[in-house]
């Protein structure tokens, strides 16, 4: 038996998901998502169906993942002592992964297979 090829991705890491589409995938809809993520590299999801209904789905979970961490920004209770101010964006610049908090429950993950 083969070795298994599923590995998971948190959708923080996630900072931009392109489409690749060759002739023959344009005709139909499927396609590679080319997904770059906060720890330097990128994966290749190939010949995903629906490609690019399914790479607005991820982008569209990534931002209201981001959208809902700006909203709740320092209301999980009166910290100790005052923090650094938050950031400007949430994206990680590339080659720089988001860490989340200790002891914080981890947060929505991508699973799939990926070559690259």
């Amino acid at each position: 038996m083969g070795k298994s090829r599923e590995r998971s991705l948190h959708l923080l890491s996630v900072y931009d998901v392109r489409l690749r589409q060759r002739r023959g995938q344009k005709m139909t809809r499927s396609g590679d998502l080319l997904v770059d993520h906060g720890a330097g590299g990128s994966w290749v999801l190939a010949n995903m169906p629906e490609a690019a209904r399914l790479r607005e789905l991820i982008l569209r979970e990534v931002g209201a993942l981001h959208q809902e961490i700006s909203a709740h920004a320092g209301t999980a209770g009166p910290p100790a002592e005052p923090g650094p101010a938050p950031g400007p964006a949430l994206r990680p610049a590339p080659g720089q992964a988001l860490r989340p908090a200790p002891g914080s429950a981890p947060g929505p993950m991508m699973r799939g297979g990926y070559r690259g």
